[in-house]
């Protein structure tokens, strides 16, 4: 596969395909930059262009991935088990 057709892969980021600083702030699990990015007033609701995801689908993506913990976050270890 030569370079032209090989696809790239995202590299997620504030400021990447919609990615605001609550989108990055839950991909990566920062329950201190959740608390601010909300606090300042970014829009939960808000979804970015690459899967149209919200904050909150980013938290639920990245734990039924095994990559975020969300008994962390405050959650029951029931509510956490029905993400799996």
């Amino acid at each position: 596969m030569n370079s032209e057709t090989k696809p790239t892969l995202f590299s997620p980021g504030v400021g990447r395909r919609g990615m605001t600083e609550l989108h990055f702030a839950a991909y990566c699990g920062d329950l201190n930059a959740l608390v601010q990015a909300l606090a300042a007033g970014l829009d939960p609701n808000s979804k970015d262009t690459y899967r149209g995801y919200a904050a909150v689908h980013w938290l639920t993506d990245m734990a039924a991935s095994g990559a975020l913990d969300l008994k962390c976050f405050g959650c029951s270890s029931s509510t956490a088990q029905m993400l799996d």
